[in-house]
């Protein structure tokens, strides 16, 4: 029997902040690391918020040290008989709304560095990119779903495809073992996928059924490409 190679899996990428594209770092075929930075949008917005959001944290903080020090000076006035409980309190109530606005502004910090280090694409696994629908200056607007700006292949695993007439599948099952010849090396494989696929377009009346048979390989072999024809023995 006649298969062809396949990558196992492939997913669509895209970016969870909005904004223009500044750099696309990679090209259609190209194999990325885990990690890897894949594209960036423009930083100087980003940067600029999460400027703002640290100079607001520093006044915040401030205030918050100067509201404790207004709330000792409560307490100590308090103990002197000086002050009344009402003063001391709101004394005391001020240092806890400084605190939760010092802890509001630092929390802001937080969520603009997050959204400077989402500005940038990286590769979640190895990969070659198939796929590519972004250039510079390019717009991404996410407002209701994640537009999709590339897609990677993973290229930890492979797969045989096949085509099976139904009279070839009465002994076969799922796990069933299998050989795949790729020039002279034989590469162990198991049976992962026995799908119907039912004839379609003009010629579906004249079609014969058949089935779409997926093998795993247990290895990816060096210098092996997705369509690549190979012979397939099933045990």
């Amino acid at each position: 029997m006649h298969g062809v190679l396949r990558w196992a899996g492939s997913v669509e990428l895209g970016l969870l902040e909005t904004g223009i594209v500044g750099e696309v770092l990679v090209e259609t075929g190209q194999h990325v690391e885990p990690g890897e930075t894949l594209l960036r949008l423009e930083a100087g917005e980003f940067k600029a918020r999460l400027s703002a959001a640290r100079a607001r944290l520093r006044d915040a903080a401030a205030r918050y040290a100067e509201a404790g020090r207004e709330a000792k000076r409560a307490d100590e006035l308090y103990e002197r008989t000086l002050s009344s409980d009402h003063e001391r309190q709101l004394a005391a109530n001020a240092a806890i709304f400084a605190r939760a606005a010092r802890d509001r502004a630092k929390a802001d910090v937080e969520l603009a560095e997050l959204a400077l280090e989402r500005s940038e694409l990286k590769a979640p696994f190895a990969g070659i990119v198939s796929a590519l629908s972004v250039v510079p200056g390019m717009a991404v607007i996410n407002r209701l779903r994640v537009t999709p700006l590339l897609r990677l292949t993973d290229t930890s695993s492979m797969h045989v495809e096949l085509h099976m007439p139904v009279t070839s599948l009465a002994s076969l099952t799922l796990g069933a073992e299998a050989q795949v010849r790729l020039a002279d090396e034989l590469l162990p494989a198991r049976v992962r996928e026995i799908r119907y696929a039912a004839p379609s377009g003009d010629m579906a009346s004249k079609q014969a059924p058949y089935y779409r048979v997926v093998l795993r390989l247990s290895a990816v072999p060096a210098g092996v490409r997705a369509g690549m024809p190979v012979d397939v023995r099933m045990e």
